[in-house]
């Protein structure tokens, strides 16, 4: 069965820490024919569903793989979504009789699981990296690509999607409270809404907490919002009383400290706060750099511009997702820790993170 897009959106929001999964295979978008363009994706229900949103009125062939029902980025990283995943979908979903050319369009955030260089020695088939949001494809095909279109953003689409990802579940929790304080469902609930929409919908405003690692900042910030929101809820209904506002205080501080332990990773604009590589950075060994621009084009962050060699002008917005390394033909991008300690290249391509930002994941 399948369901309608809002409440697809609102389940796959509300529940994103779990999988959903797709059915895989090759799907027609249109009326595809031996010339129309080959698209590839993971099998994240939402996913799949906002692709064929974006390519209406278009007409291709749709190649969903296994990513475990997770989201692509996600999957990507952590072993998921991986090169041999692309591989075993081009050469049994029976693609290759249906079109005439040997061109796949993969979705930018892929590129941190599929090495396109193994693709095309294994397959034959080309990769072509696609915009970071789908819905840039259809100018994507006309060939007005802009740099926008590969670095994520944080729209307020998004936000409310993460939003919702927190509340959802800890309003599901809620009803834990009724055991010692009876009659405080709706208030508790309420509270986890109002907090987890201000966070995300807000972000514009603070971000620049986020981007100095301020979780000190964070937390002092919206630790007094609460307060003041507290306060003022308690005054106009008569029950502001120091029991009040510590048991409210309490709670709406736990719930400030909860959303802000991995608020940067909640993002797609920057690092994770608990991500075990996060005081490495990407090196260049510019004798390896052909200028093949490969870096640039599955950086989701801008960091790198290509003239004669790459270069890393923008390297403060670096995320650390190591597509540029995986994808770089040469090896000549690799982490660097202060201390000098180095992850190479093939340590990048054959393991992956854990849900803890390790990488420990052997492919």
């Amino acid at each position: 069965m399948t369901l309608p897009y809002p409440l697809l959106w609102l389940l796959t929001s509300a529940f994103r820490f779990f999988p959903w999964p797709a059915k895989p295979g090759l799907q027609a978008v249109g009326q595809p024919g031996t010339d129309s363009p080959v698209f590839l994706t993971g099998n994240f229900a939402l996913t799949v569903a906002r692709l064929k949103r974006a390519l209406r009125g278009l007409d291709g062939w749709l190649l969903v793989a296994n990513s475990r029902g997770i989201n692509v980025w996600c999957a990507a990283a952590g072993g998921h979504l991986t090169t041999h995943d692309a591989i075993s979908a081009l050469k049994t979903s029976g693609i290759a009789k249906r079109v005439a050319h040997r061109r796949v369009i993969l979705p930018q955030l892929a590129a941190t699981g599929i090495e396109a260089g193994q693709v095309r020695a294994r397959t034959g088939w080309k990769v072509i990296w696609g915009p970071v949001d789908g819905r840039d494809l259809p100018a994507f095909l006309q060939g007005e690509e802009t740099p926008a279109m590969r670095q994520v953003r944080f729209d307020p689409q998004q936000r409310l999607e993460m939003a919702v990802m927190w509340a959802a579940p800890l309003s599901l929790l809620a009803p834990i409270t009724l055991i010692f304080w009876p009659g405080r469902l709706l208030p508790l609930v309420a509270l986890i809404w109002a907090l987890s929409l201000a966070v995300y919908l807000a972000f514009p405003l603070y971000e620049p907490l986020v981007a100095r690692k301020s979780l000190a900042g964070f937390v002092v910030l919206f630790g007094g919002l609460t307060l003041a929101g507290i306060a003022l809820t308690g005054t106009l209904t008569g029950r502001l009383t120091l029991p009040f506002i510590l048991r409210w205080g309490g709670l709406g501080l736990g719930m400030a400290l909860l959303l802000a332990f991995d608020l940067a990773g909640s993002t797609p604009l920057y690092k994770s706060w608990t991500h075990a590589e996060r005081s490495h950075r990407v090196t260049l060994e510019p004798e390896h750099c052909t200028a093949c621009g490969r870096c640039a084009q599955v950086c989701p962050r801008g960091v790198f511009t290509v003239a004669e060699i790459a270069a890393l002008p923008h390297a403060d917005r670096c995320e650390q997702c190591g597509a540029c390394i995986v994808q770089c033909p040469t090896d000549a991008l690799l982490f660097e820790a202060p201390d000098g300690e180095r992850v190479p290249p093939e340590t990048m391509r054959r393991y992956k993170l854990n849900m803890m930002g390790q990488r420990g994941r052997k492919l």
